[in-house]
């Protein structure tokens, strides 16, 4: 009985941690945000490689109505 008490604090505690990064992280990311222009400026450090994979992942994503001989049109090298 003990032990499931423990276990339980443990688990409380592992649960809070987790929060406490998620506020964090969206603190941090809001910085990145002008709402002003209307720009991420998280892109700023993402290298060329990085921004087409970034791109490709979301063009699949939400273009699942395209063909893949369309979605190989809109592919942007990284190079």
């Amino acid at each position: 009985m003990a032990a499931e008490i423990q276990a339980k604090k443990r688990k409380s505690q592992d649960d809070g941690g987790s929060k406490k990064k998620r506020k964090r992280q969206v603190r941090e990311d809001e910085g990145d945000l002008n709402v002003e222009a209307g720009l991420n400026r998280s892109y700023e450090r993402m290298d060329s490689q990085l921004i087409a994979d970034h791109v490709a992942q979301k063009t699949k994503r939400f273009g699942t109505d395209l063909s893949s001989i369309e979605l190989s049109d809109l592919y942007i090298s990284g190079e």
